[in-house]
């Protein structure tokens, strides 16, 4: 695991840019449905192992980079991907880069490696 360079809640801060317009009822971002950094750690060792993939020039990079080591923190197999310099779903709208192309082998490598991890 990588090193977090800011806190769970400087992250948590970062996410609530703009969240009006996602969640505009207050009360429900509250929810681990919000952001399941959220999740109290009992909730969150029920997790299967998990696959998280994070682009380096995301406004999200450092709230999947916290939710990769809390889960981590709380026992559950983690293995996390950054995609270096590259913007929020930049993998899925540009599919034809060389890094997209990275993107997918790896969510499929982890996707083995989850489904042969739980067997």
């Amino acid at each position: 695991m990588i090193g977090i360079a800011s806190s769970l809640s400087d992250s948590l801060n970062l996410a609530l840019i703009n969240v009006d317009a996602y969640v505009p009822n207050k009360e429900d971002r509250a929810s681990p449905y919000f952001s399941p950094l959220l999740a109290s750690p009992e909730l969150l060792m029920k997790l299967p192992p998990t696959y998280i993939e994070v682009c380096g020039a995301d406004p999200l990079y450092e709230n999947g980079i916290v939710y990769a080591k809390k889960l981590e923190d709380c026992g559950v197999p983690v293995r996390l991907f950054i995609l270096e310099g590259m913007p929020h779903g930049s993998f899925m709208g540009f599919p034809e880069l060389n890094s997209s192309k990275v993107a997918h082998a790896k969510t499929a490598e982890a996707t083995k490696w989850a489904l042969e991890y739980s067997s």
